[in-house]
């Protein structure tokens, strides 16, 4: 999917808030662009089947330039779901030397946001095992989003910028009233989205893959 500005919901935003100045609404797009991907999860692309290597436990996700991952929603190993738990279970599962397993993963686990811990570690190397869908958000440095929130999420982007932006006091579009009503349909519209979304209404793009790390 292609990336466009974020200036390019402007016409659908700007006559909510009259005299708003562009830098003020092209951010109040980001931040409800990054609210509404983080909330929906609705960027979600799948990850190119890449290799597992004997005795590496840890793999780097890479997501789409400008994004941050925003979770990892499914992940397997050669066709089989593995699920996810906390480093206490994997802890209370394999005592205080779990890292020393070895074996086929069947779970993994993430100390940081950006790296999936495979439990146990793989004994032996293999070619395409491991593949997997991921969400991703734009970054706040970001000067676009995926084509997909402009073709089908302008409205409740719009709304969530119109909010924020008639919270501030002492402008010719502020509006606390209004500012709630959109805020509440935000929510739900996020909410809405998120329940398509776990139904698989979603596009998934088989594009990126996970890195091992050194």
């Amino acid at each position: 999917m292609a990336t466009v500005p974020y200036d390019r919901f402007l016409p659908y935003l700007l006559p909510l808030v009259p005299n708003a100045s562009e830098p003020v609404a092209v951010q109040a797009l980001r931040n409800a662009c990054i609210d509404f991907a983080r909330d929906s999860l609705c960027l979600q692309i799948g990850l190119d089947a890449f290799a597992t290597e004997a005795n590496v436990a840890d793999y780097d996700i890479d997501v789409p330039k400008n994004t941050r991952l925003a979770q990892v929603l499914s992940l397997y190993f050669k066709g089989r779901l593995i699920e996810r738990r906390s480093l206490g279970y994997l802890v209370n599962t394999g005592g205080s030397d779990w890292r020393r397993a070895r074996g086929a993963p069947n779970l993994y686990t993430q100390h940081t946001p950006d790296v999936v811990t495979l439990y146990p570690c793989p004994d032996v190397s293999e070619s395409n095992a491991m593949t997997g869908i991921i969400a991703y958000v734009p970054t706040r440095s970001s000067t676009g989003t995926d084509e997909l929130m402009l073709e089908r999420h302008v409205e409740p982007i719009v709304r969530g910028a119109a909010a924020k932006l008639m919270q501030i006091p002492n402008e010719p579009f502020t509006n606390l009233q209004m500012a709630m009503a959109y805020t509440r349909q935000f929510t739900a519209d996020k909410a809405n989205v998120r329940s398509h979304v776990s139904e698989g209404q979603v596009q998934a793009n088989t594009s990126v893959r996970l890195r091992r790390i050194y």
